[in-house]
C-alpha cells in the first residue's frame, strides 16, 4: 500500500488539497448487481411466477449439489478411517501403513497430494505411524458424526415440510371444492327457472328427461345431482326416484362418500405410499440378486466380517463394489420401508429403525433371503389392502365404488413348493465349484 509521501501530489499543497473541478471527467461508477427481489419486481407480474421457479430450482439444485460433495467427502473420510483402524489393529506398523494410503489413493479416497503428505510426515518422523494413523480415526470419526446430525436435521425439515404441503394441498382441495358446489347450485337453479319457465310440449319433455335421469342414476352412470331445492324440477326428481323405488337419497350419500375416498386415494399422503410399495418388490429384487452375485463370485461366506473386508478391498474390487453396492441398496429399501410403515407420512427416526431391522447387509445369504421373501410378501400384503379398501359408510351395492383390483396369481410351484424355474434358467451345481446346469424340457442339464 502507498504511503502519503508516495501519492502523487498535486500543484499548491497534499493531495487533498487539490479544489474540485466541474470539467473534470468523473469517475467510473461501479456496477452494482441487483438483488433477486429486485429482478422480481421489475418483471411483469405474469412472469414473476416462473422466474421465481427458476430462482427455487436454482437454489435447490445448488443445496444438493452441495449435499452430494459433502456426501462424497464424508464417505471418503469414512473410508479412509476404516483403512486407518485396520492398520492400527495390526500394531500400528510402517508397512501396513504405506499399503493403505497406496490403497486409499488408488479408490480416491484421498488426493496424491494428502497421500505425498502423509507419507512425507510419516518418513521425516518414523515414529508417528501411531499418531497419524489415530488422527485419521479421529478426523473419520467426526465425519460421521456430523454426517449423522446433518440426516437427522434434513429429516426433520423433510418432514415439517411435507406435513405444510398436505396442509396447502388440503386447503387448495377445499377451496376448490366449495368453489365447484356454488358454481353448480347456481347453474341448477338457472336450469330450473329456464325448465319452470316452459308450457306445452317443453314440459312434456322435461317429464321424460327426469325419467331418463333416474335410470342413468340407477345405472350408476349419472351422479345423483339434485335441481335447486323448492323447485319444480326437484319436485319431480323426487316423485320419480319414488315412482321407480329408487332410494335417492343413500345414492346421493354414496356419490359423496366416493368423491371422498377418491379424493383421499389421490392425496399426497397417499401418492407417497403407492410409490414406495411400488418400487419396494424391484428393489428387493435387486437386494437379493446381489446377495446372489456374491455367492457366485465364490467369495467367503456372507457376514459381517466379510462384508467389512471387502468394504475396505481386501478381497478385491469386484468384492469391493458388491459389498458397497448391496449396503448402499439395502439402505433405500430401508427408506421405502420407513415410508411404508408411517402410512405414507415422513418416516420418524424410530420408523426407520424399525425398518432397519427388517434387513441387514450383515446377515448370511440363507438369512437375508428368507427376510427379503418375507419384506416382499409384507408388502404385497399392503398393497392388497390398499387395493381393497373400499368406500366408508356407503351401501354394499354402491355402483360409483371403485372396482377391487384383484392380486397377482401366484407363480407355478415346484413339487418342493418352491416357484419352477424359468426355462433356460442357469445355476451352479451344489458341492461342485465352476460347474453349471441349465433348467430345458422341465429338468436340469449339466451343460459345463
Amino acid at each position: 500500500m502507498l504511503d502519503n509521501a508516495q501519492m502523487p501530489q498535486q500543484p499548491g499543497g497534499g493531495p487533498n488539497d487539490a479544489e474540485f473541478d466541474p470539467a473534470s471527467p468523473a469517475p467510473p461508477q461501479v456496477a452494482v448487481q441487483p438483488t433477486r427481489q429486485q429482478v422480481l419486481e421489475r418483471l411483469p407480474f405474469r412472469l414473476r411466477s416462473e422466474a421465481q421457479k427458476q430462482y427455487d430450482a436454482h437454489d435447490k439444485s445448488k443445496a444438493e449439489l452441495a449435499k452430494l460433495q459433502q456426501d462424497v467427502q464424508t464417505r471418503n473420510l469414512t473410508n479412509a478411517g476404516n483403512a486407518a483402524r485396520a492398520v492400527a489393529q495390526n500394531g500400528y506398523k510402517l508397512t501396513d501403513f504405506g499399503l493403505a494410503l497406496d490403497h486409499a489413493e488408488a479408490l480416491e479416497w484421498i488426493t496424491p497430494e494428502q497421500k505425498a503428505a502423509l507419507k512425507q510426515e510419516v518418513q521425516d518422523r518414523p515414529d508417528s505411524v501411531k499418531a497419524v494413523t489415530d488422527r485419521i480415526i479421529a478426523l473419520s470419526d467426526d465425519a460421521t458424526k456430523a454426517a449423522q446430525k446433518d440426516r437427522e436435521l434434513a429429516t426433520s425439515e423433510l418432514r415439517e415440510k411435507n406435513a405444510a404441503d398436505d396442509r396447502k394441498a388440503d386447503n387448495a382441495r377445499a377451496e376448490a371444492t366449495a368453489r365447484e358446489t356454488e358454481r353448480h347450485n347456481k347453474a341448477m337453479e338457472a336450469y330450473s327457472r329456464v325448465r319452470a319457465a316452459n308450457s306445452g310440449a317443453a314440459g312434456a319433455a322435461s317429464t321424460e328427461d327426469i325419467k331418463l335421469a333416474v335410470e342413468g342414476m340407477k345405472a350408476g352412470i349419472v351422479p345423483p345431482m339434485l335441481p335447486g331445492r323448492a323447485s319444480t324440477a326437484y319436485t319431480a326428481m323426487m316423485a320419480e326416484a319414488v315412482r321407480q323405488k329408487y332410494d335417492l337419497a343413500g345414492a346421493a350419500t354414496d356419490w359423496m362418500a366416493t368423491q371422498k375416498h377418491i379424493a383421499t386415494m389421490n392425496g399426497s399422503q397417499q401418492l407417497r405410499l403407492n410409490q414406495s410399495i411400488n418400487a419396494l418388490p424391484e428393489l428387493l429384487d435387486s437386494v437379493q440378486a446381489l446377495a446372489d452375485k456374491w455367492d457366485a463370485g465364490r467369495f467367503p461366506l456372507l457376514n459381517a466380517g466379510e462384508l467389512k473386508s471387502a468394504e475396505q478391498g481386501l478381497l478385491g474390487k469386484e468384492a469391493a463394489a458388491i459389498a458397497r453396492a448391496l449396503k448402499t441398496q439395502i439402505a433405500d429399501v430401508v427408506a421405502d420401508l420407513g415410508n411404508v410403515y408411517m402410512g405414507g407420512n415422513s418416516p420418524t427416526d424410530h420408523a426407520l429403525q424399525l425398518a432397519g431391522t427388517a434387513l441387514s447387509a450383515d446377515w448370511d445369504h440363507d438369512t437375508l433371503t428368507k427376510m427379503v421373501k418375507l419384506a416382499k410378501d409384507n408388502v404385497q400384503i399392503r398393497r392388497n389392502s390398499i387395493n381393497n379398501t373400499g368406500v366408508a359408510g356407503a351401501s354394499e351395492d354402491n355402483p360409483y365404488a371403485p372396482r377391487p383390483v384383484a392380486p397377482p396369481p401366484p407363480p407355478p410351484v415346484g413339487r418342493d413348493m418352491n416357484p419352477a424355474p424359468v426355462e433356460g434358467a442357469t445355476k451352479e451345481i451344489p458341492g461342485y465349484p465352476g460347474t453349471e446346469q441349465t433348467f430345458k424340457g422341465g429338468k436340469w442339464i449339466r451343460t459345463k
